[in-house]
């Protein structure tokens, strides 16, 4: 159902809009000393359509990846809001 969630907030493209949003706050974070797992070591390359995400405060969605799914495990659960 996550497919049609984002549909609803985001429109038909949502798959371009959140991963070029995450693919930004990677950079960003990176620069700040976060690390990710390069594409080619496993690490994000995009969203599936199974994409686990949840509505924060703000009534923005929140992509959730897994520990260990596209960052080192001591980062843990790794979030990126996607500002509507």
């Amino acid at each position: 159902m996550p497919k049609l969630g984002f549909i609803v907030l985001l429109g038909e493209d949502y798959m371009n809009i959140v991963n070029a949003d995450i693919q930004a706050q990677i950079e960003q974070r990176t620069n700040a000393g976060e690390t990710f797992f390069a594409s080619e070591e496993g690490g994000f390359t995009g969203i599936s359509e199974d994409v686990k995400f949840y509505m924060n405060e703000a009534g923005n969605p929140v992509v959730v990846f897994d520990k260990y799914e596209i960052a080192p495990g001591s980062a843990g659960k790794v979030e990126f809001e996607i500002e509507r």
